[in-house]
């Protein structure tokens, strides 16, 4: 399920708003629902309560299905705070809120088909993951990477009890149904469990057949040893192992930090922690920098949890990371779920470089403190006529051009500004006139404007 219109006619500072969100004329995927999309704009234009929005709606599509044994009708337009269109196999499906009332209704070129939508046909098999601006401060940040309940419960995880076998796999299962994560109100340690849960057969068997390449080289048996060694080889392929995709997804980032996660656990109790090291040093969970535990925290739910068709809300993604990781943010996020819909609100130019045109969408008040969107093409929505491409532009330039900041830099910097370029012109006056560059004043004057083009950063 995709998203591929907002309608907001009357909800806070919405009137009569719109979004389309889907790919513009002469694209390749014109017409079908964009895949990723970034809400920028000033505090209070509304990007998370648009985030909100959806997880509302989101909340109502995955619901326990006996809310849904009955038809709900579409009885009065001008009711409405708002509708938001799915596209789902190719078949239209329109949520509208009303004020009391939840409808549903099909939806067609030519409106709202009268007679409803059957609750049977609302699709229940999709996930939204919703990680919100300052998650981390929110929980016990101490308790998210422990085990779901208590230290009992990674020593029943290879257990020989039938009965606590069977408890763990209740556990499991309840989590591989539940269909949204909201991780203000729902803890990590859900997605933690199902991922100690799933590495931990391939441990024992990866023990399992360590052992018997051991025992059969010590045997001197090169048949025995090449079988197992074999096996070994279709487990590592097998990508079964969570923590291995873990490392995959993290590492390349981790490093930046001068830091790494490892994959590799001696036996089952080691599984408690996520394991990260400096060389061969490791780093206790309480000593991990605030940047770290929010990467590895947001990461952790896509892989974890099966994504396809999933909507994920992310606020805020830039908190606490260095520019230079934020520059790959959104690729490392959207590989890590290639079949999901995100949408990101943020204020981080480094963010919203990562995005095309059409996939951002700038928020802006109006005279009379509603919102519209600043549309980044001219005359018809086709690829050809966008004026703005973040991904192009110099940093300094989506600020100004994108974020709409209206100087280069602090009031410092536009101060000094006009005397640098009158000594620059000054200079180029001298040069030209017979002697100059030989006189005193020359001097003076290029000595002044190497001090102010060093603070500037100008090059000489």
């Amino acid at each position: 399920m995709k998203i591929t219109k907002i309608e907001i006619k009357d909800y806070q500072q919405f009137k009569d708003f719109t979004l389309d969100l889907t790919y513009p004329e002469g694209h390749d995927d014109a017409g079908k629902p964009l895949k990723k999309v970034c809400f920028i704009g000033q505090s209070g234009t509304g990007k998370t309560t648009i985030l909100e929005v959806i997880k509302e709606v989101l909340a109502v599509f995955v619901s326990n299905k006996n809310n849904f044994n009955r038809k709900f009708y579409n009885e009065d337009v001008k009711k409405d705070h708002y509708t938001i269109s799915f596209l789902y196999n190719n078949e239209k499906i329109a949520y509208k809120k009303a004020l009391k009332e939840h409808n549903f209704s099909e939806y067609n070129d030519s409106g709202y088909v009268e007679n409803g939508i059957d609750g049977d046909k609302v699709i229940l098999n999709n996930y939204y993951i919703y990680l919100q601006a300052g998650m981390l401060y929110m929980q016990n940040a101490s308790m998210l990477l422990d085990v779901a309940t208590t230290k009992s419960a990674i020593e029943n995880l290879y257990t020989e009890d039938e009965n606590i076998k069977k408890e763990n796999a209740e556990i499991r299962r309840k989590i591989s149904e539940k269909k949204y994560f909201d991780f203000l109100q729902n803890n990590l340690n859900d997605i933690w469990f199902a991922i100690l849960f799933d590495s931990k057969d391939y441990i024992i068997e990866r023990n399992r057949l360590t052992n018997l390449i051991g025992r059969a080289s010590i045997d001197n048996n090169i048949e025995a040893e090449n079988r197992y060694k074999k096996e070994y080889e279709n487990l590592e392929k097998s990508q079964k192992y969570p923590f291995q995709k873990l490392t995959n997804a993290l590492n390349p980032i981790l490093q930046k930090f001068n830091i790494e996660l490892t994959s590799i656990f001696d036996k089952i109790s080691d599984l408690r922690f996520i394991r990260l090291q400096t060389g061969t040093i490791p780093i206790p969970f309480e000593k991990w920098s605030t940047g770290t535990k929010q990467l590895v925290l947001s990461i952790m739910p896509l892989l974890g949890l099966d994504t396809k068709e999933t909507i994920i809300l992310v606020d805020e993604p830039e908190n606490s990371l260095f520019p230079d990781i934020q520059r790959t943010l959104i690729q490392t996020y959207t590989k890590l779920a290639e079949e999901a819909q995100f949408f990101f609100a943020t204020h981080s130019p480094l963010i919203a470089s990562q995005f095309e045109p059409w996939e951002v969408v700038e928020l802006k008040f109006k005279e009379d403190g509603t919102v519209y969107r600043e549309l980044y093409y001219e005359g018809q929505n086709h690829v050809d006529n966008y004026t703005i491409f973040p991904q192009y532009l110099r940093w300094d330039d989506i600020l100004t051009r994108v974020f709409d900041l209206d100087s280069e830099g602090t009031p410092e910097r536009e101060e000094l500004l006009p005397m640098a370029l009158y000594y620059k012109a000054k200079i180029e006056k001298l040069k030209e006139s017979a002697g100059g560059m030989q006189s005193p004043e020359f001097e003076n004057t290029l000595q002044e404007y190497r001090k102010l083009a060093n603070k500037l950063g100008w090059t000489v």
